[in-house]
């Protein structure tokens, strides 16, 4: 019983001081230090103890404002690299779909009549060869979904306009390894 009441206060210190190793301040944290490290439990206790006392001089509202702009900040860069690796992965799509397009259309000059161009069965045909390809199955899966959605476009263009996004979801089942690829 004894033991239950001091495993309590562990949990207590450590839910008011964020000291969960037992390295750092054994203080329990100011009520609104405490409310700032509730609103912004990614921050550490440190940071938002000097954000509060130095930047902040004591003020809440000015606490919570400069650790909404850092948090910000943090968001719009995760962004601006999940939207630069994405652009990243298209181009290498591009690539790869260029050089199944250039094989397709080596290949279709020994034949009579056939088309150089991208057509919906050559879209179907390029889907199932990349499908095999390890080349395109070594890549990362926003690579497979930007060849999804261009094969999805390339087919849709050929049915007159027809919605790609149908298209573009048979071909990630077709390229996903993984099976649980979404557009």
């Amino acid at each position: 019983r004894i033991g239950g009441r001091k495993r309590g206060r562990e949990v207590a210190h450590i839910m008011a001081t964020g000291d969960l190793l037992g390295f750092g301040d054994a203080t329990p944290a100011p009520p609104d230090i405490q409310h700032l490290m509730n609103m912004f439990p990614g921050v550490d206790r440190i940071v938002v103890e000097e954000i509060y006392e130095n930047i902040a001089g004591g003020n809440v509202e000015k606490a919570t404002e400069a650790l909404l702009s850092i948090t910000d900040d943090q968001v719009d860069m995760a962004k601006v690299q999940q939207q630069e690796q994405e652009r990243q992965d298209e181009l290498v799509a591009l690539q790869v779909l260029q050089e199944m397009m250039n094989e397709e259309a080596r290949g279709s000059r020994g034949g009579a009549g056939a088309s150089s161009a991208a057509s919906a069965p050559d879209a179907d045909r390029m889907a199932q060869r990349m499908a095999n390809d390890q080349k395109v199955k070594g890549q990362s899966k926003g690579v497979k979904q930007a060849l999804a959605r261009q094969l999805g476009k390339i087919k849709a263009k050929a049915k007159g306009g027809s919605s790609a996004p149908e298209y573009q979801q048979h071909y990630a089942s077709l390229l996903d390894d993984e099976k649980d690829m979404k557009i």
